[in-house]
């Protein structure tokens, strides 16, 4: 048998509570709790690079290790190996020669924290767990 005691609250009086304290405190502190905005990958800024130019860059180190291309950059000669949606951008890309597109490609990739897989890793002899960041340097300073 559930009996309700007079001297303890309701579940629906300490939800109101419950709510108005809530309330209160978001009031007082607004950025508490709130999800921060998912940023734009920013190579100036670096982190997690978007996978079609991280997938672009190891392809073109695949290309190198197996001497498909020398140096590592020509595989960017493909205009299919990076794709942009926008137009401006891709006639921006085609018009590029293939060592700007691989400084464009390092670029982008300087300072991106993602670890590379690693058979990538040695084929620019590079220690397993490496960065696309470490990667690209190297590269830029062997160019």
């Amino acid at each position: 048998m559930n009996v309700e005691r007079d001297d303890e609250p309701r579940i629906s009086e300490l939800m109101e509570i419950r709510q108005e304290t809530l309330r209160q405190f978001q009031l007082q502190h607004p950025n508490y709790l709130t999800a921060p905005a998912r940023r734009r990958y920013r190579a100036d800024r670096g982190g997690h690079a978007p996978g079609h130019l991280r997938d672009a860059f190891l392809e073109c180190l695949e290309r190198f290790d197996c001497g498909d291309a020398e140096p590592w950059h020509e595989a960017l000669a493909d205009d299919e190996l990076i794709f942009f949606f926008s137009p401006d951008k891709q006639r921006w890309w085609e018009g590029l020669s293939s060592p700007d597109r691989g400084h464009w490609l390092i670029g982008q990739l300087w300072n991106c924290t993602d670890v590379m897989p690693s058979r990538a890793c040695s084929s620019v002899e590079l220690p397993q767990g490496s960065s696309y960041a470490r990667a690209a340097r190297k590269l830029r300073s062997e160019d």
